[in-house]
């Protein structure tokens, strides 16, 4: 529950902000009229359903807004020094959320720019202290991104033109990106978007073009050209990427909806005040129906028709059969000892949130001492020897069923007794040791290396206490690790190290044989994927990989 609250906290924020930052350029009507809209539209409502930082993007803007609003209604009668400062300060803030935000700030410096010097009331003293202001709140954050290599970032990840993309190519996705808000995209390969439909529904997408058009029309008016220009840098985000994800529009929601706004002004100005009012209640709620539906209809469906596309979405359907077991464990047995650090990927943190209520081994308020149970997640090929030495556990496959030839996950229930506590305490101690390791891999930059994962995995080598499965798990994960930062001889030591030392289980041979096969032994690579075929329990591309590989 603590985890949606944050940011549900954050998108009912957003509704008086929506309010006060049309109020303060637009007329009390078309304020309201945006506010509805904004309350009972699809994507206002689906970012208070996300954890991602998005939302706190669109609360920063509305309130920059509202500042921005305020700062220039003073400009001409009562210029304020302090409103500049604070303006300054706001803006800023954006760079410390998401990088998505240098739009905006772009935005801001230009009409704030443009305002003061065409403003005969007004002096350079509030862009001195608006510029000030903003750089100073932005400096560190600034002096830091300067720091970090560019050509492996995400920034540089995303940009369209990095690899000689031809302008025809680029010029698709932008159709794409458009036809998305109104048509929608191809929904096999992103998963934040709205589903039957385009980024609005065709009602909105109707009073959006009006609005869009009248706008173009009358473009000489400051708010209108502001208007303009605003939509196309804020959908400049998308249209300067190399692919499609509707997402990254997002900051281009208040204009959208400003748009949408007047042309329902536009639609109802020959309408008497009653006939407005009746017509406007009645669009809205065929609006707020409409989004309902595809927010609490269609998007659900959409995940229950076909099990496959989450994971096209990167919804780990195998991580949610495993909390549905735990669930199910504790509200029987109490709460457990859940070891989630042998999951061989460490980037789907979904089912540790997700149990943390629960989790004796992580939740300060429990005790593991009165916990009967453990759970384990961890690759299935583990699972002859696992049983093998702890004869009274029970193993769950999570793959089943499922189209996926990587994360074939199993989840075992240990019941906590004399002959099995100390191998559950001595895999305990071990899945302390590796949350600082998962800790610093998220926070390390994208695409950078991190010298230190190396170190702290050795340093766990300590608590493996000469039991084979954490010598192979400790080892596949140094394998991993080394084999993201291209280090191919030294994942290829850590990988035999694992089958050597530890458990030779289906997928570390299989493993082995990938690297042979990249390193162009391809002799070597047969024998792997052969031995992971001879293996007590395959759940592997062994057999495709073998069939694929050169005998010479």
């Amino acid at each position: 529950m603590s985890l949606w609250a944050f940011p549900a906290i954050l998108s009912a924020l957003t509704l008086p902000l929506a309010y006060w930052s049309a109020k303060s350029f637009f007329s009390k009507s078309i304020s309201i009229v945006f506010s509805c809209f904004w309350a009972f539209s699809f994507w206002p409502i689906y970012l208070d359903r996300l954890c991602v930082g998005h939302g706190l993007l669109i609360l920063w803007q509305l309130l920059t807004f509202v500042i921005l609003g305020r700062f220039l209604n003073r400009l001409i009668e009562r210029p304020s020094i302090g409103l500049a400062l604070l303006l300054g300060i706001c803006t800023s803030i954006g760079f410390y959320i998401l990088f998505h935000a240098a739009i905006m700030v772009v935005y801001v410096i230009i009409i704030v720019t443009y305002a003061i010097l065409h403003c005969r009331s007004s002096n350079r003293k509030q862009l001195y202290a608006f510029l000030f202001s903003f750089f100073l709140g932005s400096a560190p954050i600034i002096s830091a991104w300067l720091r970090l290599n560019h050509q492996s970032d995400y920034l540089h990840y995303l940009w369209a033109f990095k690899n000689n993309v031809s302008p025809l190519s680029q010029l698709k996705v932008i159709s794409l990106y458009i036809s998305g808000l109104f048509w929608g995209a191809d929904t096999y390969n992103y998963s934040y978007r709205a589903f039957g439909g385009g980024f609005f529904n065709p009602w909105l997408g109707s009073l959006f073009l009006i609005g869009l058009i009248q706008s173009l029309i009358n473009w000489k008016k400051e708010i209108n050209l502001c208007l303009i220009c605003g939509l196309v840098l804020f959908l400049m985000p998308a249209f300067l990427t190399g692919e499609v994800e509707m997402f990254r529009m997002v900051l281009a929601l208040p204009f959208i909806l400003i748009f949408c706004a007047l042309g329902l002004q536009n639609l109802l100005e020959s309408a008497s005040p009653q006939m407005s009012l009746i017509s406007f209640l009645i669009i809205l709620i065929i609006v707020a129906f409409s989004d309902f539906y595809r927010l609490e209809i269609t998007y659900r469906d959409f995940w229950k028709a076909n099990p496959s596309v989450s994971l096209h979405y990167t919804k780990s359907l195998q991580r949610w059969k495993a909390y549905e077991i735990l669930d199910q464990q504790a509200k029987k047995n109490g709460p457990g000892i859940i070891l989630t650090e042998f999951d061989p990927t460490p980037y789907d943190q979904t089912l540790t949130i997700a149990t943390y209520p629960f989790n004796a081994a992580r939740n300060p308020r429990l005790e593991c001492s009165k916990s009967t149970w453990a759970g384990v997640i961890t690759n299935v090929n583990y699972v002859p020897y696992l049983y093998h030495q702890i004869p009274s556990s029970q193993w769950f496959p999570l793959s089943v069923g499922l189209d996926t030839s990587q994360d074939n996950l199993v989840l075992g229930i240990i019941p906590v007794m004399p002959n099995t506590s100390k191998t559950i305490y001595v895999w305990l101690e071990m899945e302390k040791n590796l949350w600082p390791i998962t800790y610093d891999l998220f926070q390390t930059p994208y695409g950078q290396l991190n010298p230190n994962i190396s170190k702290m995995l050795l340093q766990c080598r300590s608590s493996i206490n000469n039991d084979p499965f954490l010598e192979s798990s400790l080892d596949e994960k140094q394998f991993l690790c080394d084999m993201s930062n291209h280090d191919a001889a030294s994942a290829l030591k850590y990988i035999q190290q694992a089958i050597a030392l530890g458990y030779p289980a289906a997928h570390l041979y299989n493993d082995l044989g990938v690297v042979w096969f990249t390193l162009g032994n391809y002799a070597n690579a047969r024998k792997c994927f052969n031995a992971a075929l001879r293996a007590p329990l395959n759940h592997t591309q062994a057999a495709l990989n073998l069939s694929r590989t050169p005998h010479s």
